[in-house]
């Protein structure tokens, strides 16, 4: 394959609190601008733009066309297909942190990317990139674990390598993302064996989905479980999609939107509560009337506290409590009432797993034959096309 030209490498870079650019024709990209600030004009824009909460700034110059990255004898370098547009992405174009993350030189967004092999390091063997130009075979398509260690460390050894405080993650400060046009990862992260029934939108939504299958092992989602899963955002639907697919019996969602949970219900939630301005207990016994019995697990995926607190409640004793939302650091919660009850109350971040064990190329499988279907949830809202 010939080189790419050193400025054909755009990418979609924050800056700052609510200071975002990039260098595009704005038709390919109208779809993330309407996602993030639904109502701005559909206006013909070609020079590099900055993005903020007041609307849209047309700049000049300052083009963001980084250079094509070097490789080392362990890295691939990847055409980017698709790349998912996460809370995290948003959150750092407005605030420029996420808790003690913080954006203190310019940064390239993204994580969820599924996209083709373009070249590989002296070292790779397992992927195969695009051939010299002319050839009709293309390179492996792929998707990526935007998580990568950068050091053997003790949590590494154990398995945890999510939990390194060095790990390299997309789209994190100091690290870059791969929403732009090349972007270089390790080839140990990027997976191969997208079907051809998958597409590559459907690849960049492997990684939101691994947080619910990490989510679910967390709390040991088993077969004839009774699960509540509190919010039914992004995270909160492929939790649900993942709970059904472990063997949960029936499984309770939560949600202040009742188009949502008209979602959660049509892709296999067997309940659904529309929180009003009922207390935790409230909805607790909610839950419980619904079911029959408190769910051995509830997968908290909203970060709010009364949702935390409600989920204690409503945990059966004995159950799991997992955390999967972000929220404030300082939460008031009914511990002792946990305490006395047995509930074991776990975290969760990120992920790690979901691809060694054989659950990632599960979840490719899935999607093949639609066990863990997508297609289910309104597709081109959240990944788009470079």
């Amino acid at each position: 394959m010939a080189a790419p030209a050193k400025d054909e490498n755009l990418s979609l870079v924050v800056h700052g609190p609510g200071d975002i650019r990039l260098d595009f024709s704005v038709y390919s990209w109208l779809s993330i601008l309407e996602l993030c600030r639904p109502g701005w004009p559909r206006t013909q824009i070609s020079a590099c733009l900055c993005l903020s909460s007041a609307g849209i700034k047309a700049w000049a110059e300052d083009q963001e066309n980084y250079p094509i990255p070097e490789l080392g004898p362990n890295d691939v370098l990847l055409k980017m297909h698709s790349v998912g547009i996460c809370g995290s992405d948003i959150h750092y174009w407005e605030h420029g942190r996420i808790g003690g993350f913080v954006v203190k030189k310019p940064m390239v967004l993204g994580h969820e990317a599924a996209g083709t092999v373009a070249k590989v390091g002296a070292l790779v063997k397992h992927l195969k990139p695009v051939k010299m130009a002319g050839a009709d075979e293309e390179g492996d398509r792929v998707a990526i674990e935007p998580g990568v260690p950068r050091e053997i460390d003790e949590y590494c050894k154990i398995g945890r390598y999510n939990l390194t405080p060095s790990i390299f993650f997309c789209a994190t400060p100091p690290d870059d993302g791969n929403l732009c046009r090349f972007y270089k990862h390790n080839a140990d992260f990027c997976y191969k064996g997208l079907p051809d029934g998958v597409t590559f939108e459907e690849g960049a939504l492997i990684e939101p989905l691994s947080v619910g299958i990490y989510a679910c092992r967390r709390g040991s989602v088993s077969l004839g479980n009774n699960v509540l899963v509190c919010g039914a955002g992004p995270v909160g639907m492929v939790t649900l999609l993942v709970a059904k697919a472990m063997g949960a019996a029936r499984v309770v969602v939560t949600d202040l939107s009742a188009s949502r949970l008209t979602k959660a219900k049509e892709i296999g939630a067997d309940f659904t509560i529309h929180v009003a301005k009922e207390t935790p207990q409230e909805i607790a016994s909610k839950v419980e009337s619904l079911l029959g019995s408190k769910p051995e697990v509830t997968i908290e995926c909203t970060g709010s506290e009364s949702s935390i607190q409600m989920g204690i409640y409503a945990t059966h004793p004995g159950g799991t409590m997992v955390i999967v939302g972000m929220g404030s650091e300082m939460v008031n919660v009914p511990l002792m009432h946990a305490a006395v009850r047995e509930v074991d109350i776990k975290g969760v971040f990120r992920y790690c797993n979901t691809v060694a064990d054989g659950n990632f190329h599960a979840c490719i499988e899935d999607f093949e034959c639609k066990a863990l279907s997508y297609p289910q949830i309104p597709s081109g809202k959240g990944c788009r096309s470079l």
